[in-house]
């Protein structure tokens, strides 16, 4: 269960930023900065909304199970799994985005494919890792440079 606290420090802390990017239009780089930062913010602080908009319903729903109108209860009752279902959903997607950020995650990666001992399959295989491997960034809207390359003779089509 994901503490109340983080999320209303999430909520505040985007509402700062918020605040201070409104304040901040003259100096040109702190916008910047801060209009940065509240974009990065911006999907956490949406998963928040979603996740306690989601377990107040939940709540509201436990309350009428626990009232007196029996049509009342039936239809909250339905509603429940469905509800939770969702906030389970929400609670997920929130936890992996409250991970922090790696600084890493932005730098360069150089991949290095060989075929090694083997032969002609060796290379049939170090090819077809290669085209994944390209498909893969491509799909990731990466730019893909190659430094070296050296085509092997037997090459699927």
């Amino acid at each position: 269960m994901i503490k109340q606290e983080e999320l209303e420090k999430i909520q505040d802390k985007y509402k700062n930023l918020e605040n201070e990017l409104n304040q901040t239009v003259n100096d040109k780089d702190k916008y910047v900065s801060l209009s940065k930062e509240y974009a990065d913010l911006k999907p956490l602080y949406d998963q928040v909304n979603l996740y306690l908009a989601n377990k107040s319903e939940l709540e509201e729903l436990n309350s009428v199970i626990n009232g007196n109108d029996a049509d009342l209860i039936e239809i909250a009752k339905s509603e429940i799994n469905n509800v939770k279902e969702k906030l389970l959903a929400a609670e997920n997607v929130l936890k992996e985005l409250m991970i922090p950020k790696d600084p890493l995650d932005k730098k360069n990666v150089i991949l290095e494919v060989r075929a090694g001992t083997g032969g002609d399959e060796a290379a049939l295989f170090a090819n077809d890792l290669l085209r994944m491997y390209q498909r893969y960034a491509e799909n990731q809207g990466w730019k893909i440079e190659y430094i070296s390359i050296s085509d092997s003779e037997k090459r699927r089509h």
